[in-house]
């Protein structure tokens, strides 16, 4: 029988568990029916997965990324050569040292045809060198910029899934019983929730021999940002599962757990003032947008004057305000808050201005009749179609799209509004370019790079440059500004240059950049914020929380 596809994990050299204490009750909208890394696909099962698996390298405070696996690394000038140097006191749980084989295996699983998982994007333009069972050496083909991020990749073990198929791994029990090599170990995991046991020290190690054996060691500092000398505080976590947020803030309210977050605004400023509770804001790399097809079929939006009235006529303050109940941020740029070197200057026209708008669709020959706004020489006035998702699945991203319906219908326009099922909306809809508009979340990922969705080439059937827009020489500008450069200033004058020509075009409308909130018990100590590429980097330093009596 291979490993990995019998009754369970191997546990004959197990770390040792900290004791002490109460556990973390964590809760998470959704069930859990797998927590391999390479395929854990809902927000809940990722959140598990991230406290128990390790990558290369792992998120610090602020934009800095610091050691996991890796201690060193090193970067070719030219950015197609990431040379990684790994620790050697990693361990997975059943005792087995982490190698550079792991790594490579794990990549190649990530490249395989037949890998069905959400990860394998990142990897599809790298080869993998191990010159011993310390080094691993990335070459790319495509020196994007944004590389590093793309290592915080979880790595699965070799010796325990390297037997098996790619096209039957699901399958296996590592799924729900994983040799794991991060700071928790996974006690239990059923229906309703799963308890994580904290580590202190490695396997096959004697308990003591370090304050904390598996802490990150980055390149300047060997333990966890804002950690507190000596062990971690968290002797387990517990995670409880619910069905939809309601019930999960029920249970924030009742005490039945410490900490939720992914609650609608609403809610979660009303528990936040509840006694006893605290709410953290964590900034996301998330933007709500509106994406207006340009598509040559598709002629409504192709005037750059008419984009421009339609976001003049939306009031983005409002929508931080009253929707996001004031947990997020106009998006005045396509770049989240603070990204380094994109300046105001850059930002698009003013926040709301119903007026200008309406001047900026008479300058593109529009004419206002009684029955509604008219395009040149149409005889019927201008209506059109907004896609967003359904209600109960997105409701802060539905409440947004009926203010931007609302805003273009007082404008004058006869707008509808269609609710549609996640699924049906991006595969049915916006993937088949077969919408007018529509209004969604994009996650722009860590790195400040929207080639991937802007770029002429991604126009095509089932990419990801959904409005169609294409401009060669933006198409220039985003390619510069994808590239590596060991110079982070001339980056930074190439994001600038990026974001002032969107300003100028607007391919989309970019709206607010709602946060991740957390409400957690005042006893909680430790969180703190940077900004998130997914809800899971909220753990980016759970080594420093701790749970006082």
């Amino acid at each position: 029988m291979p490993p990995g596809a019998g009754a369970g994990p191997p546990q004959a050299t197990p770390g040792t568990s900290l004791g002490a204490g109460r556990a973390l009750r964590i809760g998470l909208e959704g069930r859990v029916t797998t927590v391999d890394p390479l395929y854990a696909a809902t927000p809940a099962e990722r959140d598990l997965s991230a406290l128990l698996f390790r990558g290369l390298v792992r998120l610090g405070e602020g934009s800095s990324v610091e050691g996991d696996l890796a201690s060193t690394w090193e970067i070719a000038t030219d950015g197609q050569t990431y040379t990684f140097h790994l620790r050697n006191d990693a361990r997975w749980l059943d005792g087995e040292p982490v190698t550079s084989a792991d790594v490579a295996f794990t990549v190649h699983v990530l490249q395989d045809p037949a890998y069905d998982g959400p990860n394998g994007a990142s990897w599809q333009n790298v080869t993998v060198d191990t010159p011993d069972d310390q080094t691993v050496v990335f070459h790319l083909t495509d020196p994007a910029a944004g590389f590093l991020y793309a290592a915080t990749q979880l790595i699965v073990p070799e010796h325990i899934l390297g037997a098996l198929d790619v096209t039957t791994m699901r399958a296996s029990t590592f799924e729900t019983q994983p040799v794991s090599d991060g700071p928790f170990r996974l006690a239990t995991l059923d229906v309703d929730g799963a308890r994580l046991e904290r580590l202190t020290s490695a396997p096959g190690q004697t308990p003591g021999a370090s304050l904390d054996p598996f802490a990150p060691l980055p390149q300047a500092s060997a333990a966890p940002t804002g950690a507190a000398p000596g062990l971690a505080q968290l002797p387990a976590i517990e995670a409880r599962f619910f069905d939809d947020l309601t019930s999960l803030a029920a249970a924030v309210r009742g005490g039945q757990v410490d900490m939720a977050g992914g609650l609608d605004p609403q809610a979660t400023a009303t528990l936040a003032s509840t006694a006893g509770l605290a709410e953290l804001r964590y900034p996301q790399a998330v933007l709500t947008a509106a994406i207006l097809n340009v598509r040559s079929d598709q002629p409504l939006f192709r005037d750059v004057r008419v984009r421009q009235a339609l976001l003049q006529a939306i009031d983005r303050p409002a929508l931080v305000s009253q929707v996001l109940a004031g947990a997020g941020a106009v998006a005045t740029s396509p770049y989240p808050p603070g990204t380094e070197g994109v300046l105001p200057a850059t930002s698009p026209p003013p926040s709301h201005a119903p007026q200008s708008a309406a001047a900026l669709l008479k300058a593109a020959g529009w004419k206002q009749a009684s029955d509604g706004w008219h395009r040149p020489g149409a005889k019927d006035a201008v209506a059109f179609e907004v896609v967003t998702v359904a209600q109960a699945d997105n409701p802060t991203l539905y409440a947004v799209a009926e203010r931007v319906v609302a805003a273009w219908t007082a404008l004058g326009l006869k707008v509808t509004l269609s609710a549609l099922k996640a699924g049906d909306l991006v595969q049915g809809r916006l993937l088949r370019h077969d919408f007018q508009a529509a209004v969604v979340d994009m996650n722009l990922g860590l790195d400040p790079d929207l080639m991937p969705l802007l770029t002429s080439s991604e126009a095509r059937r089932g990419g990801s440059n959904l409005s169609g827009f294409q401009n060669v020489a933006f198409d220039r500008q985003l390619a510069a500004a994808h590239a590596y450069d060991a110079d982070p200033t001339a980056r930074a004058k190439r994001l600038v240059d990026v974001a002032a020509s969107f300003a100028a075009q607007l391919p989309f409308l970019p709206l607010v950049f709602p946060d991740r909130v957390e409400v957690f018990s005042a006893r909680l100590s430790g969180p703190s914020p940077r900004t998130l590429g997914t809800p899971s980097d909220r753990f980016w330093n759970v080594l420093a929380w701790h749970l006082a009596p």
